[in-house]
């Protein structure tokens, strides 16, 4: 499994990954460090397995959360 690292460069983004669980792997564009980007990646695909479905399941809730926006919206 690919990592969901972040190098985020707007504020948009740390949210985000803190959302689906994954706040420490935020990298502030700013203090970019690869070593520590590698460490993150490397520490993501160890526990890929613990991971993937914290993603999935959020990534669901966030559809159906945009899905309930759309049909407020457009009807």
């Amino acid at each position: 499994m690919a990592g969901q690292c972040c190098i985020s460069y707007d504020p948009k983004n740390d949210p985000l990954l803190e959302g689906v669980g994954l706040g420490k792997y935020c990298h502030p564009l700013a203090e970019f460090d690869l070593q520590r980007l590698i460490d993150q990646f490397t520490e993501l695909e160890a526990r890929g397995d613990e991971v993937k479905p914290m993603i999935e399941k959020r990534a669901k809730e966030y559809r159906n959360l945009l899905e309930e926006q759309y049909d407020l919206i457009f009807g």
